[in-house]
Parts: structure tokens; sequence; C-alpha cells
């Protein structure tokens, strides 16, 4: 349609556009939240065999009827996997997930990604997500075993977006699994505000983070991820004197945007 419409010729072949097979596993709803005022929810599911993955992993899933394949950032929570959804009005795969009701069934699969695994020697590290992009950071926050100092930015669109994920977060704060929480609603004022703008105020925290070699990771949409490594860049110039390129290509910035 895009072609016809620019007058430029396109051929695609359809193997280019299929998945290759992924091994299916079977996975059992054990939870899922009421959809919350910004159309999100979250879902626990249970693989039916034991199975390895941890969080920063990607949950694939096939609707039926479709060849192209959905991946869902995964928050490994007491051996299941714990995923935050975004309904969308014409959302195949988030309606259907939408749709599913405790010890239904779902076929899926996991995929490895070794980048956006949580860090275990780093003494500090930085989240910075918004809107469902927490996820995998739910479930990094658990791991915390070792009582790393951890700070989580989060953005929402209002107070009661954070409803979903207020219990996890609260205990993960009293059991010093999270050292400090920041959040910011866009819509709760009239001038607009979003996770990079509180991180301005935080500029000593972001900049001794990464001078001592730490580690700083981002999770959500694209759109943020550009506004956030803004203004770390600007903080990086400002007070270390060096470009954000040298701290992403030396693994201290992880990145996991869609």
């Amino acid at each position: 349609k895009w072609s016809e419409n620019n007058q430029i010729k396109l051929s695609i072949d359809n193997k280019a556009i299929k998945n290759v097979d992924e091994k299916k596993l079977l996975f059992e709803v054990v939870h899922k939240s009421k959809d919350n005022i910004d159309d999100t929810f979250l879902i626990e599911l249970k693989p039916d065999k034991k199975i390895k993955f941890t969080s920063g992993d990607l949950l694939s899933i096939i609707p039926k009827n479709e060849t192209k394949n959905r991946l869902y950032s995964i928050a490994k929570i007491d051996k299941n996997i714990l995923l935050s959804v975004k309904k969308h009005e014409l959302g195949v795969c988030s309606n259907y997930l939408n749709s599913l009701k405790i010890k239904d069934k779902i076929s899926a699969s996991i995929k490895k990604n070794e980048n956006f695994h949580f860090p275990k020697k780093p003494k500090e590290i930085i989240l910075i997500a918004n809107g469902t992009g927490i996820a995998p950071f739910l479930g990094m926050i658990q791991k915390n075993r070792k009582k790393q100092e951890l700070h989580l930015f989060w953005g929402g669109r209002t107070k009661e977006s954070f409803n979903i994920y207020q219990r996890l977060i609260n205990k993960s704060l009293n059991n010093k699994q999270l050292t400090s929480f920041y959040s910011v609603f866009s819509q709760e004022q009239k001038e607009k505000k979003y996770v990079q703008d509180i991180l301005k105020n935080h500029t000593a925290l972001i900049s001794n983070t990464l001078k001592n070699g730490n580690i700083i990771m981002i999770c959500g949409s694209l759109s943020m991820q550009k506004g956030v490594e803004k203004v770390i860049s600007k903080i990086t110039k400002s007070e270390l004197e060096v470009s954000l390129d040298r701290y992403k290509k030396n693994h201290q910035i992880k990145v996991d945007c869609y």
C-alpha cells in the first residue's frame, strides 16, 4: 500500500516476514490484575515445566491466525513470569492476553536477552523506565539479594497508573532490595513532566554512578529513551567531560526500548 501510494516499486519476500521456528512452551495463567485506569494490567504465568529464564529476557507470543511474534519483557517473580501489558484498542496480542482467565494456558517461547540482564558486580545501579517498561525491573529488584544500591526512576500518566505496581515496590523498599524510588506523572499538572525531567534533579547520583564504573539501565518507549539519553548526555559532558557514547560502548548504559 505504501509503495503504491509513493509510486515506488517495492518487493518483499513472504519468507522474510515469517518467524523462524521457535521452541514452544506451555504457560498457565496463575494471576491477572484488573485493568488499571490507563488500560495496563499485570499477568503472571507459570511454566508447565522447569525452564531457564531471567528478568530482562523476552516472551515471544504468536497470536492465533498471525505469523509475526510479539515480544514482552519478562520479570521473573518467584520462578514465574510476570508481564506488564498495555491493552491497545486494536492490539491483537494485548487483547488476547487481557481475555485470559486463571488456569488458562498459552503457548509461547523464551528469547534470551543477555545484554539486558541484571548486573551482579556493580555496587550501584540506576533503573529508568516509563509505563510498562518497568516490568523487567520488578524482577531484577527481587533478585537483588546482595542488597546492591538500587535506584528506580519511573514515569506514568497519573498517580492511579502506579496502583498495579505499588505493592511490589513498597515491599522492595521495606526489605531494602530497592534503595530509592522516584516517580513522575505526566497528566497530574498543567505542564507535562516525564521521567527524564526528574533525572535533572539527580545530577550527582547519575554522574557518580557512571564515574565509579557502575550501571544505568533504561527500558520503555523509544521517545522516553531519547529524552533520557539527552539529559544523561548533558550530565556526562558537564560533570565528567565524557561523551554518552563512551559509556554506551563500555556497556555501562544498557537499553531495551521499543
